[in-house]
């Protein structure tokens, strides 16, 4: 009889135990905030170095303040996005330009700067490195790069001739 009564009592809790279970829920809010996308336009599609002479430095000065060896001016991409948001802009270290009809190549090293104030190409920010994180875009949603750079010195026996390369700005949120 013990036996028995302790067989149903454990029959009946386990039965009670399996009604005494219950589920849960989690629940979140899911929000986002669309924003303006990023879009940049160039004033020039080219920086040309002009006509330089060996045994100069070609270079341009990405705030304007001083150019040597050419009479360039720097490029200004202009940068439209969702005001008051970080922004960060990327660009290659240096660049190969080749002769189109010849294996000749001139390496330019770009110098670039940045600002988010319209007009203000001398007091711009100089990058280093390849990128500038942290550039805040202006109240307008504006942000302004420019762009210049230069070759090492010209060296006698550079293949004489027109050279040229592609050069990108990239930004992100």
């Amino acid at each position: 009889m013990k036996k028995l009564m302790l067989v149903a009592a454990m029959v009946l809790g386990t039965a009670a135990m399996s009604f005494a279970q219950s589920s849960v829920n989690g629940a979140v809010t899911v929000t986002a905030n669309v924003i303006q996308a990023l879009s940049i336009s160039p004033t020039s599609s080219t920086l040309a170095l002009g006509d330089v002479a060996i045994g100069t430095t070609p270079y341009v000065d990405p705030q304007g303040k001083t150019t040597t060896g050419t009479s360039a001016t720097p490029i200004l991409f202009t940068v439209t996005g969702q005001a008051g948001h970080a922004v960060t802009v990327s660009y290659p270290t240096s660049v190969s330009m080749n002769q189109p009809t010849g294996s000749a190549t001139l390496t330019f090293t770009p110098a670039v700067s940045g600002t988010n104030a319209s007009g203000s190409q001398g007091s711009s920010n100089v990058f280093s490195g390849g990128s500038s994180t942290g550039q805040t875009l202006s109240s307008g949603g504006n942000y302004y790069v420019y762009v210049g750079g230069g070759t090492s010195t010209l060296a006698p026996g550079t293949t004489l001739g027109s050279y040229s390369g592609t050069f990108d700005v990239t930004v992100t949120y």
